[in-house]
């Protein structure tokens, strides 16, 4: 004869301060795990990493953390106005860095004398920052983080001008040959 377990509930001092924090306990579950969904009952919210916390949770999941990129850094510095008129006789027309995202082209002015240049569309600025003798820094930072960009720009290489094209996304084939994309993860 097979005996069945019964589960019984005890009300205890977790249920309490459950309770003043609005949680209710999930069926069966254990006074560790009531105590850690109290604990971090603060990281739930609406945004992109609270998700994934609630989830996480909910799944009996480790979350990880997400963070919203809002700086980019390209491998070669663009050339400046500033660089291009030090050039004698160019070949090509001087080429502005560009910011390429799903909100829009962000073209930065070249003949902007700030320490940054600040371009905005709607509520979304981007930066990018100058050094001491007129040339751009490599990094341009942003107020918000896009899930994808391209970075053109102009650069001066053994006497010939190229424009440079850099992008966050990665293309690659899965499998069944199919073109997929993945955005870098880059510090």
């Amino acid at each position: 004869m097979q005996k069945s377990k019964t589960y019984f509930h005890h009300w205890n001092q977790f249920d309490e301060m459950g309770l003043l924090v609005g949680l209710k306990r999930i069926p069966r579950e254990s006074n560790i795990d009531f105590r850690s969904r109290i604990i971090n009952r603060e990281k739930y919210n609406s945004t992109k990493q609270g998700l994934i916390n609630f989830i996480s949770q909910q799944l009996y999941m480790d979350s990880y953390n997400v963070t919203e990129k809002k700086s980019f850094s390209v491998q070669n510095a663009p050339l400046s106005r500033y660089q291009y008129d030090q050039i004698i006789d160019p070949d090509e027309e001087y080429f502005a860095p560009q910011v390429i995202t799903e909100a829009g082209t962000f073209t930065f002015d070249p003949s902007d004398d700030e320490e940054k240049i600040e371009i905005s569309i709607g509520d979304i600025t981007w930066y990018l920052w100058k050094n001491i003798d007129y040339t751009y820094s490599r990094l341009f930072t942003t107020n918000s983080a896009p899930s994808s960009v391209v970075i053109k720009y102009q650069v001066y290489i053994n006497s010939d001008l190229y424009v440079i094209e850099e992008s966050n996304v990665i293309y690659s084939r899965d499998e069944d040959g199919n073109i997929i994309s993945v955005v870098k993860d880059e510090d």
